[in-house]
């Protein structure tokens, strides 16, 4: 049975997990100084994404012992096209800071190319990005402000196998956005655009992979959001897989991506996926219609992102009532970190 978390430390004084489960918002307080593991395991992420099923982009920042990274993504359904660029600082803490808390100070990655600005206020975020050439010839440039109010989220504290290593993260979706995104010349409505967020603190085992579906539509009146994961840690105490109807939201126990294989055992990852859950809520498939794929490869670390956008169809069974899932738009995302 899943365990709601209390308001809280979320480490002890010996760096170990004073409770794993899950709430609907950052009621442990997360602070540095309790871990009592390597420092080169330490991993903290701020993942902003924006989009529709015609356009969309993405923001992360993220802190890692051996480097820091910046990472801006945009894509065009209608024009086929999807850019990715990181921005990495190796060894290094000038100009860049990450903060404890997703809802105080100032997040930030800063270089001669690109300026990420992420400051968290009481009711709302102000994202502003500017970066240059960043696809070879334009500039990207965003202007946002993330009100809090009415957004939802899922919350999960859990730990590893290894003494002193844990997971703690927020996925929050729904949030109204003011402001702008120009690329060269180009103005996109951000307004129109769903928002997934993602925050991630946590020591981490030297290899790791995990999953991300992200996914959103209407049955006819009623607003579905649904968040599934597979492979973070152990979620024995709570899964991170929830769906909201409305302002309404329903737990779901641990769901498997499953992609089909080749005659040579090789992914085919633009066919079609399937989603289920063990306790036969969530049967649903996915189909890609776009994919990005960051890879960088370095002797002491590595990391393998893939995203792919497309839309959901399915069963969703809560309460004994049925709903059928056609064509809601979403993504996929896979994570593979070592190091």
């Amino acid at each position: 049975m899943d365990n709601k978390l209390t308001v809280g430390n979320l480490l002890d004084q010996h760096g170990k997990l004073v409770e794993k489960g899950y709430s609907n918002k950052l009621v442990k307080t997360f602070e540095r100084e309790r871990i009592k593991a390597s420092k080169s395991k330490i991993k903290e992420t701020n993942f902003y994404f924006f989009g529709n099923q015609d356009y969309g982009f993405s923001i992360e920042i993220s802190n890692n012992f051996f480097y820091k990274l910046a990472e801006i993504g945009f894509y065009d359904i209608k024009k086929n096209f999807r850019f990715s660029k990181s921005y990495y600082k190796f060894f290094a803490s000038k100009d860049f800071f990450i903060s404890e808390s997703d809802s105080s100070g100032e997040n930030y990655f800063k270089n001669k190319k690109i300026l990420v600005s992420i400051k968290n206020f009481d009711n709302y975020k102000k994202i502003y990005v500017s970066a240059e050439k960043y696809d070879g010839k334009n500039d990207f440039v965003c202007d946002i402000k993330v009100l809090n109010e009415n957004s939802q989220a899922i919350v999960v504290a859990c730990p590893f196998e290894e003494k002193n290593q844990f997971c703690y993260f927020q996925k929050s979706f729904n949030h109204k956005n003011e402001g702008f995104l120009r690329i060269e010349n180009q103005i996109y409505d951000v307004q129109i655009l769903n928002t997934s967020f993602k925050w991630i603190r946590s020591v981490m085992p030297y290899m790791s992979n995990c999953f991300w579906a992200s996914i959103s539509g209407k049955i006819e009146k009623d607003l579905f959001t649904i968040t599934l994961g597979e492979g973070i840690s152990d979620t024995s105490s709570a899964s991170e897989n929830i769906i909201f109807i409305n302002e309404k939201s329903y737990k779901v126990c641990n769901v498997i991506f499953k992609i089909k294989l080749d005659e040579s055992e090789n992914e085919m990852l633009l066919d079609e996926w399937k989603i289920l859950s063990d306790d036969g809520i969530v049967n649903i498939t996915f189909n890609p219609i776009l994919l990005t794929h960051v890879k960088n490869n370095y002797i002491i670390t590595s990391r393998k992102n893939l995203k792919l956008f497309g839309k959901f169809s399915g069963f969703i069974k809560l309460n004994d009532i049925g709903y059928q899932v056609n064509d809601f738009f979403g993504f996929i995302e896979r994570n593979s970190l070592r190091g």
